[in-house]
C-alpha cells in the first residue's frame, strides 16, 4: 500500500513506474499503486507529480507498457497520474522479453550507425597511412 493514500483496496497491485526528468538525465524509479486499467490507459496513484507529456515505463508482476502522462491531479498526499499506453509498446512478462530494455532512452537509427562506422572507417585508413609514410 502506497503511504500517499489509503483508500485504495490492501490487495490493490503495485507497480514500478520509470521515468526521466530530462533527455540525458538519470532514470527514476517509483513504485505506484495501479488504481484502473483500460485499453488505452492506466491509472496510478503517485506520492510524486509528474508534468504531462513525461515518457514513462510502467513494470507490473504480469506485463510492462510504456506510454505518456496525460494528467496528473492532486488528491490528499497523492497524484493520481492517467498514462495512455501506446499498444505497440505493451509486453508480456513471460514472454522473452527483458523488462530492462525499458531503462534505455536513447537509441540511433541504422543510419546513424552507418555514418559512425564509415567515420571510424575512414579514421582507420587515414591511421594506417600515417604509420605507412613513418
Amino acid at each position: 500500500m502506497s503511504a500517499c493514500d489509503s483508500s485504495y483496496p490492501e490487495d490493490s497491485e503495485q507497480v514500478r513506474l520509470r521515468w526521466s526528468d530530462e533527455p540525458g538525465s538519470p532514470v527514476r524509479e517509483q513504485m505506484v499503486e495501479l488504481v484502473r486499467l483500460r485499453s488505452d490507459s492506466v491509472v496510478i496513484s503517485s506520492p510524486i507529480r509528474l508534468a504531462e507529456q513525461t515518457l514513462v515505463r510502467l513494470l507490473g508482476k504480469d506485463c510492462a507498457g510504456a506510454g505518456v502522462i496525460a494528467s496528473c491531479e492532486e488528491k490528499g498526499s497523492c497524484f493520481i497520474l492517467t498514462i495512455h499506453i501506446q499498444p505497440e509498446e505493451v509486453f508480456s512478462l513471460g514472454s522473452d522479453m527483458d523488462p530492462g530494455v525499458f531503462a534505455v532512452e536513447d537509441f540511433i537509427t541504422e543510419e546513424q550507425e552507418l555514418k559512425i562506422l564509415k567515420e571510424i572507417e575512414k579514421e582507420l585508413a587515414a591511421a594506417a597511412r600515417r604509420a605507412r609514410l613513418s
